[in-house]
């Protein structure tokens, strides 16, 4: 009861700026507390992404990253971070779901391709952002569903990756 109490009294401002102290401990303490007191940190953490100090900046931006469930969609927008996480996050969550769904091994059930014609719609819905992302995971695990998904952008990165993909020797074999 106590800790809630002193914590409830602590100035979040303040508690940013602990997190560029020169002792471990103190940050330590911040970032306990920050985290404690949940939305009411969030503005304080947000002013910490601009700061002077590179450690503040970093501490503040993973302490909003920890959170990024709860963060309202105006706090993503103002913090090109943030969007780039929830982004990448996001798309991560579908290009998993085409991966587990059979669509690229033959298994294609009517089950399967609804739910895969419904990510590929949320895909569409992440915009060009995705873009680079989907690039990057051409060299992954999962690049067969990245260079389908990728194939839904009219975008010049997506068409000269996926020209760079089939131009491949040997081309593109998907092994599940």
């Amino acid at each position: 009861m106590w800790l809630a109490l002193v914590i409830a009294l602590q100035d979040p401002a303040a508690l940013v700026e602990r997190l560029g102290d020169d002792s471990i401990d103190a940050r330590d303490e911040a970032v306990s507390a920050l985290r404690r007191m949940g939305d009411r940190a969030v503005p304080a953490l947000e002013d910490g992404l601009r700061h002077a100090d590179a450690e503040v900046r970093a501490q503040s931006l993973d302490l909003l990253l920890s959170r990024l469930e709860g963060l309202a969609p105006a706090v993503i927008a103002r913090h090109a971070a943030l969007r780039e996480a929830k982004l990448a996050r996001d798309l991560a969550g579908i290009l998993a779901r085409l991966d587990a769904g059979g669509c690229w091994t033959g298994s294609k059930t009517r089950e399967a391709l609804l739910e895969a014609s419904a990510d590929m719609r949320s895909m569409r819905a992440l915009g060009a952002e995705a873009v680079p992302l989907l690039v990057r995971e051409l060299d992954g695990r999962r690049a067969w569903p990245a260079a389908m998904a990728l194939g839904l952008f009219d975008d010049a990165r997506a068409t000269a990756a996926l020209e760079r993909l089939s131009a491949e020797d040997p081309p593109l074999v998907v092994n599940h």
